[in-house]
């Protein structure tokens, strides 16, 4: 918790409650984690901001029109680099600056035999989570998982302890039509959740949050 309010406060001169809640609900746990003896620290660049790194890889998808807050969102990631800076992209917005060498690839790489899908609040259903609290928080993150029909079934209970979202139920049918199916699943996180809209004597839910491992 501390972590997070010094990272908004670094980066936040003025302090506004609401970017505070902006600022939280973009984050992630592993954001606020202790990273000072890392060799290799993954970030978005707006929380990389107030921050500098040796060599900086900036991984940027899709074509961009001229726009002022991306081209300020790009800078911010631009000059995180005090030695070396590599833009990976498949567009083409930064075609035109002058740099020490620019390489296309035109190579076409086959497909992982293996990925992880890292669930978020987003990717599960989080209403589902109302009735579970109890199984959710006998769970240890590690601990593994059974996927079935877009939901997730703990050895210690007779029933599913997480359903995944409509969105990544949509996402996990894309890969699926790839080839890609559920090779297994294990506890992430355990983490609690309010809806904005609850009212204050409501209770916090037990909300899980997985990886799944999705092979050929």
């Amino acid at each position: 918790m501390k972590r997070c309010v010094d990272q908004f406060e670094q980066t936040n001169k003025t302090k506004y409650f609401g970017d505070f809640k902006e600022f939280v609900f973009e984050s992630l746990v592993e954001d606020f984690c202790d990273v000072s003896g890392s060799d290799v620290v993954v970030s978005t660049i707006h929380k990389a901001k107030g921050r500098e790194f040796d060599d900086v890889y900036m991984l940027i998808s899709g074509n961009y029109v001229n726009e002022a807050h991306l081209m300020h969102r790009y800078y911010v990631g631009i000059t995180r680099a005090k030695n070396r800076l590599f833009i990976h992209t498949n567009g083409d917005c930064f075609s035109h600056l002058s740099v020490d060498r620019y390489f296309i690839d035109q190579r076409q790489y086959d497909m992982p035999e293996e990925i992880v899908l890292q669930l978020s609040h987003k990717d599960v259903n989080l209403g589902f989570f109302k009735e579970r609290k109890k199984e959710v928080l006998a769970l240890r993150g590690g601990d593994p998982l059974t996927y079935r029909d877009f939901f997730l079934y703990s050895s210690l209970a007779d029933r599913p302890v997480a359903k995944l979202s409509s969105k990544m139920q949509s996402t996990l049918s894309e890969w699926e039509e790839r080839g890609y199916k559920v090779k297994s699943a294990s506890v992430r996180f355990v983490v609690a959740w309010k809806a904005k809209e609850a009212q204050k004597h409501e209770q916090e839910a037990a909300v899980l949050l997985a990886d799944l491992i999705l092979s050929l």
